[in-house]
């Protein structure tokens, strides 16, 4: 690749050219201070497990469905 294409990539992309080069000086939404504890602790879980693992985790949390308190828990659930 270019560098005329990296920077128009990063451009279009909205990163840093630094970061899409080397990693440093990544977006704000990466930094501490816009994750909670609770958030920071299940990224690094979940970057110690397999790949394996990090993927059925996703797709159980996908499959969690957030109910209304107000709605009875339904009998029949397995």
């Amino acid at each position: 690749m270019s560098v005329d294409h990296a920077c128009n990539l990063a451009r279009v992309l909205d990163i840093s050219l630094d970061w899409f080069l080397m990693g440093r000086n990544g977006p704000d939404w990466l930094l501490p201070d816009h994750l909670t504890e609770v958030e920071l602790d299940l990224i690094g879980e979940l970057r110690a497990r397999p790949p394996r693992i990090a993927k059925l985790l996703i797709t159980l949390t996908r499959e969690i469905r957030k109910r209304p308190t107000s709605e009875p828990p339904s009998t029949n659930q397995p």
